[in-house]
């Protein structure tokens, strides 16, 4: 099991000049919101697709069908929606090593543009992200 060690990437994140955003390829919203959130909140470079990066900030929903998360974990705290998840990108410009992963939580229903604000509101949270 991989542990998430946050003074590691607050380091890599501090060195970072620019980031890779990955999203689905259909996935407008998810793909703007974390493009404007990078560049503005974090100070970085979005590197264009194909253009090398020092980091990669991959989105994505999880579990698309909902029914294994729901029958099994139906927490007080919801079912996990959606992860942010921060790889290193080796020289080849594939994911690298695994640097952080954030996971939203919530209701089913929750739409797929307030489970990518929560995400990212949760992330900046946690960094204390102004």
């Amino acid at each position: 099991v991989y542990h998430c060690d946050g003074a590691v990437f607050q380091k890599a994140l501090s060195a970072a000049s620019s980031v890779r955003v990955e999203t689905h390829n259909v996935d407008g919203v998810a793909r703007d919101k974390l493009t404007t959130f990078i560049a503005t909140k974090l100070g970085k470079t979005v590197a264009a697709p194909g253009t090398p990066a020092d980091l990669s900030f991959l989105m994505q929903p999880l579990d698309d069908q909902g029914t294994f998360w729901q029958a099994i974990n139906d927490t007080a705290s919801g079912l996990p929606l959606g992860t942010l998840r921060v790889y290193t990108v080796k020289p080849d410009g594939s994911r690298g090593h695994l640097l952080w992963a954030e996971t939203f939580s919530g209701n089913a229903n929750m739409p797929w543009p307030a489970v990518v604000r929560g995400l990212i509101l949760q992330f900046q949270s946690r960094f204390h992200i102004k």
